[in-house]
Formats: structure tokens, sequence, C-alpha cells
């Protein structure tokens, strides 16, 4: 075609490209055109994929979210129960402890503030009472007259005053005891004394009694004497 050109033959040349071109021309556009087919249904075919990727996403996206949220809101709904549970352990206890009742203890276990917070309570309830015990066993040994018992325990922080306390009345209270048990001695030896005293005076008297009454009964027994005699005398004038 091109020989022809230069040849100046341009109705040959033309009839080549219809005879010869046009075919190979309309073949590559067919070509082309499968091309083209191809490439749509590929892209349609990776446009569907990708939807449904998309589409799959998403859902496992909603899936993920909602799986989320209700885990979520378990953890909230069981975060909030412990510390309810925890916060109403904790008013039983300070009821218990504003009415002196020693022998309350938290029922609350768990690996956080709250829990640490129950044991830490649940101990001192328990040395609370210790030290309460311990006092009155002391005391009950006070009243039975018994200043020599000791508590066998150490009271801690400014519960120790209180123990200190307790021992500077046992021992003021054992040494009044002991002075008044020595008064009591030397009172008893006094009144020995007295009594013994009293008794010889008691005797004394009665002898002096004694002695004074015979010799009043003696001088009665002289002046009726007297008294008879001179009746006598009298008696024999007159018959003269």
């Amino acid at each position: 075609m091109i020989e022809q050109l230069d040849q100046g033959d341009r109705e040959a040349a033309e009839q080549t490209i219809l005879t010869e071109c046009s075919p190979a021309l309309s073949e590559m556009v067919g070509i082309v055109q499968d091309i083209d087919a191809m490439i749509t249904q590929e892209r349609n075919a990776a446009e569907q994929e990708v939807q449904s990727i998309v589409t799959s996403v998403i859902i496992i996206a909603s899936v993920l979210l909602v799986m989320v949220l209700a885990a979520g809101v378990t953890i909230a709904w069981k975060t909030t129960a412990s510390i309810l549970s925890a916060m109403n352990e904790m008013k039983e206890a300070a009821d218990a402890l504003s009415v002196g009742n020693l022998e309350h203890k938290m029922n609350y276990h768990a690996k956080n503030e709250f829990g640490q917070f129950a044991d830490r309570l649940n101990f001192s309830f328990h040395e609370l009472k210790k030290y309460v015990d311990a006092i009155g066993e002391t005391m009950k040994e006070f009243a039975n007259k018994n200043f020599d018992v000791e508590s066998g325990i150490k009271f801690r922080g400014d519960f120790e005053q209180i123990q200190t306390s307790i021992i500077s009345f046992r021992n003021q209270t054992s040494g009044i005891l002991r002075q008044m048990d020595l008064s009591a001695k030397q009172i008893s030896t006094g009144s020995e004394q007295v009594s013994a005293g009293a008794q010889a005076l008691a005797q004394g008297a009665t002898e002096q009694a004694s002695a004074a009454a015979s010799q009043e009964l003696s001088n009665q027994a002289r002046l009726m004497k007297q008294a008879l005699e001179e009746f006598t005398l009298v008696e024999l004038s007159d018959d003269q």
C-alpha cells in the first residue's frame, strides 16, 4: 500500500486498504471489543467481589461492635454489682461496729481495692475483739481480787495507752490493797491489845466494886450491932 502510494497509484492503494486493511481493522476492532468486554466483565466481577468483601467487612464489624457493646455492658453490670455488693458489706460492717458487734465479718472477696479494704476491716474487727476480750478477762480477775493477772497480748497503736492504764491501775490497786491488808493487821493487833486492856480494866473495876460492897456491908453490920446493943441497954434500964 505504501509502495502504491509512492508510485502515485492512489486508487490501487485505496483498493488495497479496502480489501486488506479494513478486514484487519475490523478484526482488530472485534479483538478490542472482546478485550473491552473481558475487561468490563473482569471489572464487574472485581466490583462484585469488592462489594462482597465490603459487605462482609461491614457485617463482621457490626457483629464485633455488637459483641464489644455486649461485653462492655456485661463488664459494666458486673463491676456495678461488685461495687454495690462491696458498699452493702461496708454499710453492714459500719452498722455492726456502731452497735459494738465485733463478731461481724465482711463476706467480700476480690482481688481489688474493695477486697483489700474488706480484709483490713476484718482484721480490725478481730484485733478489737481480742482487745475487748483481754480487757474483760482482766477486769474479771480484778473483781475476783486477783491483781497478779497479766494480758497475754500486746496492744497496738493508740490502744497501747489502754494497756498502760490497766497496768498502772493494777499496780496502784495492788499497792493500796497491800497497804490496807497491813493496816488491817495492825488494827487487829491493836484491837487485841485494847480488848485485853479492857478486860483487865473490867476485872479491876469488878474487884474494886466487890471490895467496896464488902466494906459497905461490914459498916452496915457494925451499925446494926451498935443499934441493937443500945436498944438492949435501954430496955434493961426501963425494967429496973
